[in-house]
């Protein structure tokens, strides 16, 4: 567990240290605080992934028992470019919510480290396509 949870954090940093230089549709340069806004975005993602995790996000009081109901992991502030690339699972986690900028973003690889989400909820994304991960849950 302590081996995986190192793996993921070494990814999220390296994903956190890197946000996009570039608006993802029409390429031109991000401004300086378009670029802060980014990379603000980033750290709250991986700070939020990682607090997931170690399951200190917000149960998701779906069922009666208890015990049934899993974790939620609510990413509300929007991002853009490459979504991180996780190497972790996150099989306690129920309800996921993702929040975009209106760019596209592949979506299919992340969704795959949450197999037992009851609830998928992904608000301001272009969707190029269906995510297949979603069908296989």
């Amino acid at each position: 567990m302590k081996n995986e949870y190192m793996k993921m954090d070494l990814d999220l940093a390296v994903w956190e240290a890197n946000p996009p230089r570039f608006h993802p549709e029409t390429e031109a340069p991000l401004s300086r605080q378009a670029y802060e806004y980014a990379a603000r975005n980033r750290a709250h993602w991986a700070r939020e992934i990682r607090r997931a995790w170690r399951q200190e996000t917000e149960v998701d009081n779906h069922f009666d028992p208890p015990t049934s109901n899993g974790q939620m992991l609510r990413l509300l502030t929007p991002i853009s470019g490459e979504l991180p690339r996780l190497s972790a699972r996150f099989e306690h986690i129920s309800l996921l919510e993702l929040t975009g900028d209106y760019s596209p973003l592949n979506v299919n690889a992340f969704v795959q480290q949450f197999p037992r989400l009851r609830q998928l909820i992904i608000r301001k994304v272009a969707l190029q396509e269906f995510p297949g991960a979603v069908a296989s849950m």
